[in-house]
This record gives structure tokens, C-alpha cells and sequence, in this order.
């Protein structure tokens, strides 16, 4: 499944699986240690429950969690509607903060203040102006991925693999259901049937990577699959392992391709796009362009035949501001 489809799966589960009656679990608004999380062997009857796994009331939100989502999430939606002059509309910022907060809470994870300081620099550099406005979402910054420390251990009861220490994976999780930390299963084991929505919302598209469901595998039809040798055929990147790429339909022992490479899959190294078949670093406003895909925003061509240059553009979608009219909703009733 890909990243973009995880996330979005993650926001609907979570979303329709809310439960409005607000049942507090027991170890919301508590603190105690990650050893204190019920184990996997002992898992309580509320587990069973159909309710979130995430409370819908996580109480006052977590100041650092609150700087880190609105700068992960909240920012780019802000400062797109203020180049658009829209209404930003709806924002994933909030249930980012509700989801994070509980973990910090409950101490499964940890922020790091001068990570998320770094996070918060790099996103309101990065969407400094309005040329980086086009189409599709402005990617996370680099130093807003890779934030959210998990702190438990094995066989520990979890809501997310971010919750899990390095190189574990939460199996058996489920929008309504914990699961337990544990180590990557290998070949042959199920896989594949989770949905994480801390790292949905936190848009921490690396869990896969730092958090792996199979042991020097991948997961594809629910189960781990060993990957495919160098050299040999495949069909996509996750076929060939995490510092590999499937290049003319063959495993290459090489990462994902970068500026100037093909790029048969369409998919490309971090930080690069492509664009007819190649890599390309994305040009500034105002450079020289032929395609959408080689700018930050859009390439706009002033007529048919013209050269292009990169730019803002808003999406098509985009809804203007509600209009306010002089002298109604300004001025309050007398009494």
C-alpha cells in the first residue's frame, strides 16, 4: 500500500470509528511508565471494545504535541489559503494533537523540544512565499520526519508501532483494537492487516522503515514475502528492499534513483520528482518549465506555445473566503 493511501486510510478509519460517548479508559490523563501499559498477554475486556484506540477526549492538548502537528499539518493548509485567499478548510492538525497528546500522556512516545524547534523552522521556511503552491501537498520537511520516539518494549500493549522502541512493530493493531510490540515477523508470517493512525496523522511516512511488519521481507497479499535478489525481475521498489530500487523491472542494489536517473516506477529518492521518465530536483519560482512536476508549484505557460516558468497555482478546488458585508456581522444588535 502506498504511503499516500495509508494516510488517507487512516483518516477515515479513525474518523468513522469515533465514539461519541467520550468512556474514558483508565490510563487517560494518568502517567504512569511504559512498563505499566498492560502486556499483550493480558489484554482487558475494554480492549475488545469497539472504541478507538485513541480516546476521543485526550484531554488538555500537549503543548509540544500542538507545536509539532500545526507545524507538520496546520502550517501548510494556513499559508496555502492565505496565498489563495480561501478558507483553509479542514485541517488532519487537530486529531494529530488529540492522538499525540495520548501517547505522550500515557508515556508510550517522547518529543524532543529541540526536534520539534527544527521541525517548526524548517516548515515555515519552506513555505515562505506562495511559489511552492500548486496541485498536490507541499511534502513534509525532512526534519518533521522522524520525531515521534517510542518507548515501549516487547510485549507491551500499543496503539501504534510509533509507540514501539526501535526496530519493533505493533502486531495485531487495529483502528478499535491494541496491539502488542513485538519483533518484524518472518517469511511466510500474516501481515498487512493494521492501520496506524498516530503515525497517519503525524505524517511520519518512515514508521514502515524504523518500525518493519517482516523480518528482511516485505508484506504483499497479507503475507511476508522474502525480497527479491539484485538482478532479478520485480514489479515495485518494496519488492527489492529498503536500500535497493526495481529499476528497468530488475532489483538494483542501488537506493531509489536521483537527479538525472530513470525512473521506470515513478518514484524517485527523497526530495526529487518524475518527469518524463527522470528524476529532477523541483525548480523555484520563476525558473524555466515544460511540466507540473519539475516545479515546487505549477508551471505556468502565459499562452499556448509560450515558455513556461514555475509558479503559483491554486487548485482548482480551492473555495474562496466567506464574504463579510459591511455592517452586519461587524456591528453587534443593540439592546
Amino acid at each position: 500500500m502506498s504511503k499516500s493511501a495509508v494516510f488517507i486510510l487512516g483518516l477515515l478509519c479513525a474518523g468513522a470509528c469515533r465514539n461519541t460517548s467520550k468512556t474514558p479508559e483508565p490510563d487517560a490523563g494518568k502517567q504512569p511508565s511504559a512498563a505499566a501499559v498492560p502486556s499483550g498477554a493480558a489484554l482487558t475486556a475494554e480492549d475488545t471494545d469497539l472504541q478507538p484506540v485513541y480516546p476521543v477526549d485526550a484531554g488538555p492538548p500537549d503543548p509540544l504535541a500542538a507545536k509539532f502537528c500545526d507545524a507538520a499539518l496546520g502550517l501548510p493548509i494556513r499559508r496555502r489559503a492565505e496565498c489563495c485567499g480561501e478558507d483553509p478548510g479542514f485541517s488532519a492538525a487537530g486529531e494529530c494533537v488529540r492522538t499525540l497528546t495520548h501517547a505522550l500522556r500515557v508515556r508510550a512516545v517522547e518529543l524532543k523540544a529541540a526536534e520539534v524547534d527544527s521541525c517548526a523552522a524548517a516548515a515555515t521556511a519552506s513555505l515562505t512565499g506562495c511559489g511552492w503552491v500548486g496541485s498536490s501537498r507541499p511534502p513534509v520537511p525532512e526534519a518533521c520526519r522522524n520525531v515521534v520516539h517510542g518507548l515501549l518494549a516487547t510485549g507491551t500493549a500499543c496503539r501504534s508501532s510509533l509507540e514501539c522502541s526501535a526496530g519493533l512493530h505493533c502486531h495485531g493493531l487495529s483502528a478499535t483494537s491494541k496491539g502488542v510490540c513485538g519483533k518484524p515477523r518472518p517469511d511466510g508470517a500474516l501481515c498487512g492487516a493494521g492501520i496506524d493512525t498516530l503515525a497517519a496523522y503525524t505524517a511520519q511516512a518512515r514508521v514502515d522503515a524504523e518500525h518493519p511488519e517482516c523480518d528482511k521481507s516485505y508484506c504483499s497479499s497479507g503475507r511476508c514475502i522474502a525480497f527479491v535478489a539484485p538482478g532479478q525481475a520485480c514489479t515495485g521498489n518494496a519488492q527489492c528492499g529498503p536500500d535497493a530500487s526495481c529499476r528497468a523491472s530488475r532489483c538494483s542494489a542501488q537506493g531509489m534513483p536521483r537527479a538525472g536517473e530513470r525512473c521506470s516506477t515513478d518514484e524517485c529518492a527523497e526530495g526529487f520528482r518524475c518527469a518524463r521518465g527522470t528524476c529532477v530536483a523541483p525548480k523555484n519560482e520563476g525558473e524555466s518549465c515544460e511540466l507540473d512536476a519539475e516545479c515546487r508549484g505549477a508551471c505556468l505557460r502565459p499562452d499556448a506555445g509560450g515558455a513556461g516558468r514555475c509558479g503559483m497555482r491554486c487548485p482548482v478546488f480551492s473555495l474562496p473566503k466567506p464574504a463579510v458585508l459591511p455592517g452586519k456581522a461587524t456591528k453587534p444588535k443593540k439592546k
